[in-house]
């Protein structure tokens, strides 16, 4: 028997999400095509007629009277929100004033855009979740959404991830192994107590990579992945180019 019945309508809508700068260079090289999600219960709302619902396990059904509605549907269309700047001589200007096609500095991957000379003072760290739409560079378009045990990730899912096939150290708050900080080899003595490198057996598979990184990102309890909680797994596409690009 399935432990969440997910029922399905066609309801599309715009909205905006959150990456870290890591993801935001996962998802501009290719390499990311999905995104998991606590399914938190803060998130359970009554069953309304055109909603897409799952319902939580039969105890948990009973026990709240509640069934769980993703964050995103299948068919929305997800601009991407990440650190950016415009020129620092335009530091006190609003994020909502910044026009589209201004000058702008995404700090994912250090790059102008729509900057006509090099050499450009960046201005103040602007957070993620002041990005406008009208600015952001990544769109998502949500091709399945399953909601599932953080444990139940494949290894092909966790490539999906955005995990890196060639571990080159930690980058910042994303810890892909704590044994070896992301390098995939550390120092061991050898049998003539010589120093040697081995594989790291903690980050062997792209599956302990990503729970590696995803304790990194939540560290509290019931949350982390040796709790298992359930998560909402978002499958996409993705487009590089504004959301509202081509569009009349």
């Amino acid at each position: 028997m399935a432990e969440f019945a997910l029922i399905r309508i066609n309801i599309m809508a715009d909205k905006g999400v959150l990456f870290s700068a890591p993801m935001i260079l996962a998802l501009l090289a290719g390499r990311k095509t999905q995104t998991r999600r606590l399914a938190k219960a803060a998130e359970m709302a009554k069953v309304r007629a055109g909603d897409m619902i799952v319902s939580w396990p039969a105890d948990q059904v009973q026990r709240t009277g509640a069934a769980f509605r993703p964050a995103y549907l299948v068919g929305d269309r997800l601009w991407v929100r990440e650190e950016w700047s415009i020129h620092a001589a335009f530091d006190g200007i609003r994020a909502c004033d910044v026009k589209a096609g201004s000058m702008l500095y995404t700090r994912a991957d250090g790059v102008w855009h729509h900057s006509p000379e090099d050499g450009n003072k960046v201005g103040r760290r602007r957070a993620s979740m002041h990005m406008p739409r009208k600015l952001s560079r990544i769109t998502l378009t949500v091709t399945d959404v399953l909601v599932e045990r953080l444990q139940s990730i494949s290894e092909a899912d966790a490539f999906a991830e955005g995990v890196p096939e060639a571990l080159e150290g930690n980058d910042g708050d994303e810890i892909y192994c704590q044994t070896c900080k992301g390098f995939g080899v550390h120092a061991a003595l050898g049998h003539g107590l010589g120093v040697t490198e081995v594989d790291c057996r903690d980050c062997a598979t792209a599956t302990q990579r990503y729970a590696n990184l995803w304790n990194s990102l939540r560290p509290r309890e019931g949350e982390r992945w040796q709790d298992n909680p359930w998560v909402v797994a978002y499958s996409f596409d993705v487009r590089l180019g504004n959301i509202d690009e081509g569009q009349s």
